[in-house]
């Protein structure tokens, strides 16, 4: 069974936005609801791996050099 979503005090433009939306794709509103939905927790996921990826970029690479006392470390040549 899929869950359901009641939203309340939703503003007439905004409805009338997404209901002139799904017309023009030939789709029911609900189906255009539940694709803005799934493509704003997208959008939002690939931002968090963005800005994950951004952070170890600035440690430029440290984060691979084991600390091992007394012993350097060879990197592998490509």
């Amino acid at each position: 069974m899929m869950a359901q979503l009641i939203v309340r005090n939703l503003d007439e433009q905004l409805k009338s936005r997404i209901q002139m939306q799904a017309r023009l794709k030939g789709i029911s509103m609900e189906e255009e609801v539940r694709r803005i939905l799934s493509r704003s927790l997208e959008e939002k996921t690939h931002q968090s791996g963005e800005k994950i990826a951004a952070y170890f970029k600035e440690m430029k690479g440290d984060f691979y050099t084991p600390k091992m006392k007394g012993q350097g470390v060879q990197h592998p040549d490509f």
